[in-house]
């Protein structure tokens, strides 16, 4: 029900989905739920980024955010289906990617522009706000910087798993070193190519179809600075002698 992507020591990138096993009630049971991960907290071991969707008990949103901060982690959270989160849920949360109408809802529909909307959420301990504004792209903001992307075009047919696209390759590519801007406009490609396909699972794109689309249009995006490049590769040779 959510994903873990887990930077291993040989520099590895993958994902690991998160079921339960047990057969339980997890729809309504919030106890079932933090009991389930409090038994499987071995999973979060290795993780880079957790992203945690809000349609499951919050109350076991904040356990699963708990957990992964105390493995290193860190927490993505998409907050569909919800009208309210606490400071406390707040503070345990990195990375929080609303669209206009969820960032509006959460706030309660105050009258404010979107900057001030994400503003309030930065001061409630979040460290990034991504707010998706569908074919007009997305809005990012952090505590030094505020930037407007746009859409990567495509017909869009179904955008039911463009969010899901997008947190996804914006999670792996920030933990393949690339920028937040970067990670964001590769992301915007991988959202892009959801839309013109119907369901969420066969619409999303493999890494190495994304990546060549990528090189044909804008290949600079790829590139990650020399300075990180030269990093990765001397750890790389002495990361085994440690």
């Amino acid at each position: 029900l959510f994903l873990f992507l887990s930077n291993a020591r040989d520099d590895s990138y993958f994902c690991r989905s998160f079921f339960p096993e047990e057969k339980m009630d997890y729809t309504k049971n919030q106890a079932s739920w933090t009991l389930l991960y409090k038994k499987k907290r071995n999973l979060f071991e290795n993780t880079g980024y957790c992203p945690i969707q809000s349609e499951i008990p919050l109350d076991t949103v904040l356990e699963a955010c708990r957990i992964a901060h105390e493995h290193g982690a860190k927490t993505i959270l998409k907050p569909s289906a919800c009208n309210s989160l606490s400071l406390e849920l707040l503070s345990h949360v990195d990375i929080i990617v609303p669209n206009e109408d969820e960032i509006a809802e959460l706030l309660g529909n105050c009258n404010t522009s979107l900057e001030q909307q994400t503003e309030m959420l930065l001061s409630c301990g979040v460290e990034i706000v991504i707010v998706t504004l569908g074919a007009r792209g997305c809005y990012v903001k952090t505590r030094e910087w505020s930037e407007y992307f746009s859409a990567i075009s495509f017909p869009s047919i179904d955008n039911t798993g463009a969010s899901d696209a997008f947190i996804s390759a914006f999670a792996s590519y920030l933990m393949m070193g690339y920028s937040i801007q970067n990670a964001v406009r590769i992301a915007s490609y991988a959202a892009g190519f959801c839309i013109p396909r119907e369901g969420i699972v066969p619409a999303l794109i493999d890494k190495n179809s994304l990546e060549s689309y990528i090189r044909q249009r804008n290949p600079e995006l790829l590139q990650k600075k020399t300075a990180l490049v030269l990093y990765e590769i001397v750890l790389n040779i002495i990361a085994p002698t440690i």
